[in-house]
């Protein structure tokens, strides 16, 4: 009995360890579009480093295909951050678009994530706003290893 109890109480205390490391990463930036078409986050890498690098995807939630996104910029109130505008055709729902490879930490600025595409032969546009999200538990990066960093499972179009 007093071995189970010693059991239970090392899982409580690593799981608590764990909210405790979780709570102290800094808080991701996600967002979405007015009509819910469009989410989008940046975050840190999952894996483990030394080295701050986030990351930022978005990806297109709407029921149809579309023809193709012309303009991805993420910016802050006063500078472009990246832009791309290569253009990327045949978008299908749940296909994830690129936005930062390799990034920095948010400051403190306000960040928004500005899309373009083309929709049934009429060009379209989108601003997202992002905001912070304080994350309570962050997946163990083990969990990642064979599967790619903070990958969405759906097609990445970079």
């Amino acid at each position: 009995m007093k071995k189970k109890l010693i059991i239970i109480l090392l899982i409580l205390v690593v799981i608590l360890a764990w909210v405790i490391y979780s709570y102290t990463r800094p808080a991701i930036l996600v967002g979405k579009s007015e009509d819910g078409n469009w989410i989008a986050e940046y975050a840190p890498e999952t894996f483990l480093s030394t080295k701050d690098i986030w990351n930022g995807h978005a990806i297109w939630k709407g029921k149809d295909s579309i023809s193709s996104v012309t303009l991805i910029e993420f910016r802050t109130a006063d500078s472009v951050l990246t832009s791309n505008d290569v253009e990327k055709v045949n978008i299908k729902p749940g296909d994830v678009l690129e936005f930062v490879s390799i990034g920095n930490k948010p400051n403190n600025d306000s960040h928004v994530l500005y899309i373009e595409w083309v929709e049934d032969g009429v060009s379209k546009n989108e601003t997202i706003h992002f905001q912070e999200k304080k994350r309570f538990f962050v997946l163990p990066f083990f969990l990642f290893l064979n599967k790619g960093f903070n990958q969405p499972k759906a097609q990445y179009i970079r």
